[in-house]
Parts: structure tokens; sequence; C-alpha cells
């Protein structure tokens, strides 16, 4: 992100249930984009996962102020920005996951916190805080962290589990960042 850059006060009401004082829209919209937010956070490419800083980069990139912030339809271009970002700078894939169903035809499933954490485990092995950076080895150490008792894909995590790996994985993300500065 650039520093130094203008930033306009927005006259939005906060979202509801918002203790930040952050001035977002409410709706589906909006949570994908403060998802792919916390993702940019525990990926350790942002420091501050909050509301306002998120709002003050929304504020950056669309150079909406007043009421105009208010207006879910217009998220689209950050969400879309945002992913590119993660994309680019964490190496996030956002393509859905293909498998084999059980009647033999191709299946799609779209993952995007699995992707999140994929691209946190290949992070992780590139600072050498893991062996073996292949996706066998992120669901092994996967299914001993959260219990499931055997060595399984991260495709078989619940949301829960996988956000709760997710956030570990960003704690030894920042901490490995934090020994390289």
């Amino acid at each position: 992100m650039r520093r130094g850059t203008a930033i306009s006060e927005a006259r939005c009401q906060p979202e509801e249930g918002a203790s930040n004082g952050a001035s977002l829209p409410s709706g589906p919209a909006t949570r994908k984009l403060r998802a792919l937010w916390h993702s940019a956070y525990h990926l350790g490419l942002i420091h501050d996962r909050s509301d306002e800083a998120l709002g003050a980069w929304l504020r950056r990139l669309t150079h909406l102020d007043g009421n105009a912030c208010a207006e879910p339809a217009g998220l689209d271009r950050p969400i879309q920005a945002l992913k590119a970002w993660l994309t680019r700078a964490a190496g996030v894939d956002w393509r859905p996951h293909v498998s084999l169903g059980q009647d033999g035809r191709v299946r799609e499933t779209r993952r995007p916190r699995a992707r999140v954490l994929e691209a946190q485990w290949r992070l992780l092995h590139r600072r050498g805080r893991v062996r073996i950076g292949s996706d066998a080895a992120l669901g092994a150490y996967a299914a001993r962290l959260v219990g499931l008792g055997r060595a399984d894909s991260h495709l078989a995590l619940s949301n829960a589990q996988t956000d709760a790996l997710i956030r570990h994985f960003g704690k030894c993300i920042r901490a490995a960042s934090e020994r390289h500065d």
C-alpha cells in the first residue's frame, strides 16, 4: 500500500455490531471483503486487520466518501483487487479444488479458506518453519492439530477448524517475519 496518501473522512454510519467505529456497509459483500482483509493479515501482508484500516484502504482505492461508501454494490472492485493482491503477494490460488465424485464425475469444490491455508503453508515452508511444503503434509498437520485422529486432507476441516488453523498459521508467519526484519 502507498504511504502518505490523503484519506477523505467518511460520514457513513458504522456497521451494526461494529465496535470500532468503522464505516463499512453491512451485507455479504462486506463480509467477503472483511474475510479477505483478515486473510491478508494472516498471510503477513498487512499489520492492522481492523475495520478502520480496511475502511481507509477502501476509501483510498475507491475514492468514496460520505454516503457513497454505504453502497455494498460498489464492493466488487475492491474484492477483486484484494483477491488479486493476495494472489500476487502470497500465492493464493482461488481456483476450485477438483476431485472425482463417487459417481466418477469430476467435481469442483470452492474452498477459499483452504486456499488461504495452502498459501500460508507454502510461506511457512519457504521460511523454513515446516519441512515439507506439500498439501498432503498440510493435511496431516491439520488433522493432528485439530484432532481428527488420522491424516486427512485439509479440505475435510470444518470452517471453524479452518479459521482456527488460519489464525495459528498467521501467528507463525508473523513470528517468522519478525525474525527476518
